[in-house]
């Protein structure tokens, strides 16, 4: 990956006299940087004809001197519970979300985590359940672009069962599934931690991405849904309201309201039949805000000509 020496962003792209906006830049070096503002004229840089013009705009934002620093952003889009979710069982534990996968990866691609407990994707394209040191793996690889209904079970002997179900329109048209012996007795069946959707995040920054749609997360225990995420609803905050659990925050905004397992094409408008567009479209280089620190603000004046303006930022040889 190539660094850029010198980046920035501001909170927004337009306003109006008295509005503020707010500019974060990172820098590789610690070397001062020079921020100046000008109005563009002219931005074409072809030298057959005006070429770059601009204003000096000195008498409305004098020129600042302030100190470089990095500031890191971290690609990548994932769903977390907003606090640490605890689920306990009796006799079993269920995992149970719809996939489309785009993308074989090198990394494992994580579905859905909680704890020491995932489904997830390995990079030859098989559906995995993992409790701790132990896995339990589909029978056959994931087709990519096609739905897919994957389900995860502990039981308190322990024993671990993956299955998976290719969908159409909703319905299951095949399934395959496996199991391993059971690995102890009195297995715990305690779930405890934040969830994660789309991406693991046991330590920051999150890891193990997956790139493709997933659709109707739950968590169940002996029988009964504990935890359920319908991505058809609040279309399209950047959460999920969670039922009998937190709320589900998505950090890069994934991409919302997209056509989901139960999608016929009757309908093309997400708005007209939201259960159609149930999922969520997922991806390791989306990226949103960075959350990046203010470095300097600047107040638009009411004597400010409306136009066209470039805040100019130099640092050593880097502009």
């Amino acid at each position: 990956m190539k660094i850029v020496s010198l980046i920035g962003y501001t909170n927004k792209l337009s306003g109006r006299p008295g509005d503020e906006i707010d500019f974060k830049v990172s820098s590789q070096s610690k070397s001062p940087i020079k921020a100046q503002l000008f109005r563009s004229i002219h931005a074409d840089p072809n030298p057959r004809g005006a070429g770059i013009i601009e204003e000096n705009c000195e008498g409305i934002f004098p020129a600042q001197i302030f100190n470089g620093r990095n500031q890191p952003f971290f690609p990548g889009s994932y769903g977390k519970t907003a606090q640490a979710v605890t689920v306990t069982a009796i006799n079993e534990l269920k995992v149970i979300l719809s996939i489309w996968p785009t993308q074989y990866c090198a990394h494992n691609q994580t579905l859905i985590s909680i704890g020491g407990t995932e489904l997830l994707i390995n990079p030859d394209g098989y559906a995995e359940l993992h409790c701790g040191d132990y896995l339990v793996g589909a029978p056959k690889p994931l087709n990519l672009n096609h739905w897919y209904k994957i389900e995860g079970s502990i039981s308190k002997s322990g024993q671990l069962r993956i299955s998976v179900a290719l969908l159409k329109q909703g319905v299951v048209t095949k399934k395959t599934e496996k199991a391993t012996s059971a690995l102890t007795d009195n297995f715990s069946l305690n779930l405890v931690g934040i969830v994660s959707v789309g991406a693991r995040i046991s330590l920051p920054p999150a890891k193990q991405f997956f790139n493709g749609k997933i659709e109707d997360p739950q968590i169940w225990a002996d029988g009964k849904c504990v935890a359920h995420w319908n991505f058809s609803n609040d279309i399209p905050a950047l959460s999920v309201f969670g039922e009998n659990c937190p709320n589900l925050n998505f950090v890069n905004s994934p991409t919302r309201g997209v056509k989901g397992s139960l999608w016929d094409g009757s309908e093309h408008n997400w708005r007209h039949k939201p259960d159609h567009y149930g999922a969520i479209y997922f991806h390791e280089d989306d990226i949103y805000d960075f959350g990046w620190e203010t470095d300097f603000s600047f107040k638009i004046p009411t004597t400010m000509p409306s136009g066209i303006y470039v805040m100019r930022i130099s640092s050593d040889c880097h502009e």
